[in-house]
């Protein structure tokens, strides 16, 4: 609780046999080019056998993620727009593990929470904590991040849906008058 994980000040792989993560841990993850592998392009993380007995929904894992311009330096990050559309959903493979305990009969994204605070965009935007989650697959133990994209973005899809559906029921009712 309150301790960091890292891989260092680059780009580069974690490994753990066994790992306790308590509420008020922070992993920092960090980002470069989103078309690079795991390791070289960000960060990834083999966690072991996890034990998050110690986090809960009100006392969270954080994790800290930070955009770097190279492999080396921090900066905006690389191939990554701020996410609008499923063509530009970023999505990385943020490591592994080999069984999770202590996650309750919750869902165990809810034990986790995103600090954006060091973190933009190609083109220097800067990113929403709510833009981000993770995913845990209890086949094969991946654990992935997805940059999704706003509500907004949602909204404004779902209104154009609507306007065109509006303008075609009004060219058809023309049609039969």
């Amino acid at each position: 609780s309150g301790g960091s994980l890292g891989v260092g000040s680059t780009l580069g792989y974690f490994a753990a046999t066994s790992l306790k993560l308590n509420g008020g841990a922070q992993i920092e993850f960090k980002i470069w080019d989103v078309n690079q592998a795991a390791g070289t392009g960000y960060d990834t993380f083999d966690l072991g056998t996890m034990d998050l007995s110690g986090a809960s929904s009100s006392n969270r894992i954080k994790i800290k993620l930070i955009s770097m311009n190279t492999a080396t330096t921090f900066g905006s990050a690389v191939n990554l727009d701020l996410p609008t559309a499923p063509a530009n959903f970023g999505t990385f493979d943020f490591g592994n593990y080999a069984s999770a305990t202590g996650a309750g009969s919750g869902n165990i994204s809810d034990l986790f929470t995103f600090d954006t605070s060091q973190f933009t965009y190609t083109g220097g935007t800067a990113s929403d904590a709510g833009l981000w989650m993770i995913n845990f697959n209890t086949v094969d133990g991946s654990i992935t991040l997805t940059a999704v994209p706003e509500p907004s973005t949602y909204g404004f899809g779902l209104g154009a849906l609507a306007l065109a559906a509006a303008a075609i029921r009004r060219r058809r009712q023309t049609k039969k008058a």
